[in-house]
């Protein structure tokens, strides 16, 4: 559906699943990394039980169906870069605090003098504007906040994230405590 499509994905955790699923659609997802590799491949459960960021399943089941580089956009010869790459591309995805992509050259407003057809999606927790744009968040703090959160849990307990395993007693980081 989607072949001939290019994707440029600079998003965080927000933005993983947008991409995955247009590159599983056939587009052409290049994920472009910071220098020292992104946070998020130390976001657990890893393979085998090792902490490491090179054995993040969370990593490895958001980010398939895409290619991958490191780039970084805040030194001028990567913006440079970025933006030959933004010449062939068709969508970039991005999770930055509003204001962020302007604050180093990198705004839709530049980037469309790079390529008029851009199209920018920004996913952002509380959007662009607003009380809380800001804020940071994550997945849980928006279905939480909107109320999702509590249909998969129990009442008096955690909020539980959608569209995964809840993490049973056994488990060492439930409640806080040691696991049996």
């Amino acid at each position: 559906m989607f072949d001939g499509c290019r994707i440029l994905d600079l998003s965080d955790e927000k933005g993983f699943l947008a991409s995955k699923i247009l590159g599983d659609f056939g587009a052409d997802v290049i994920k472009i990394e910071k220098p020292g590799g992104d946070p998020a491949r130390n976001i657990g459960p890893f393979y085998k039980g090792i902490e490491d960021p090179r054995k993040s399943l969370f990593w490895f089941a958001t980010n398939t169906s895409k290619r991958g580089i490191t780039l970084n956009i805040e030194a001028s010869e990567g913006q440079e870069i970025f933006k030959e790459l933004v010449k062939t591309a068709d969508i970039i995805i991005e999770s930055s605090k509003p204001g962020y992509m302007d604050s180093i050259g990198l705004g839709f407003a530049e980037l469309k003098k790079t390529k008029p057809d851009i199209i920018l999606a920004s996913t952002t927790g509380f959007g662009q504007s607003g009380p809380y744009s800001q804020y940071e968040t994550t997945d849980i703090i928006g279905t939480s906040m909107g109320g999702p959160a509590r249909i998969p849990g129990a009442l008096g307990t955690a909020p539980v994230r959608m569209g995964r395993h809840h993490r049973g007693k056994h488990d060492c980081r439930h409640n806080g405590q040691a696991g049996t």
